[in-house]
């Protein structure tokens, strides 16, 4: 009998140690878990950041591109009206040569008028 209640014992004891065993166990998986809980919350929260982020340097980057554009095309317009007046000019100098021209040949139609009136 006393042998049976020391083996009772000594298996309720060992039944107790690996309980103990298995709750510290679990305690340090729990405190293991929370901690990797909280470093993921963490990373989704960067990752979070870093798409905003990223929206940002985007809506910025298309807001350049449409200035670009916006610029090439007025730069297009100013190249156009360029031509246009150098056009205009170069037909207003050859009209005003033409004048120039006609009014030296009246001239010296006048002078030779003269030259013959003298003589």
């Amino acid at each position: 009998g006393k042998e049976v209640e020391t083996l009772t014992e000594w298996m309720e004891a060992e039944a107790k140690k690996e309980r103990q065993m298995a709750e510290a166990k679990v305690s340090e998986l729990a405190v293991a878990l929370r901690a990797e809980t909280e470093r993921n919350l963490a990373l989704e929260g960067e990752v979070e950041h870093a798409n905003v982020e990223r929206d940002r340097v985007q809506e910025r980057v298309s807001q350049m591109g449409e200035t670009i554009m916006a610029t090439r095309r007025e730069l297009s317009q100013a190249r156009d009206n360029i031509e246009e007046v150098s056009r205009d000019a170069e037909q207003k100098c050859e009209a005003l040569s033409a004048t120039v021209r006609a009014r030296e040949g009246d001239i010296r139609a006048r002078e030779e008028e003269l030259a013959l009136s003298v003589a």
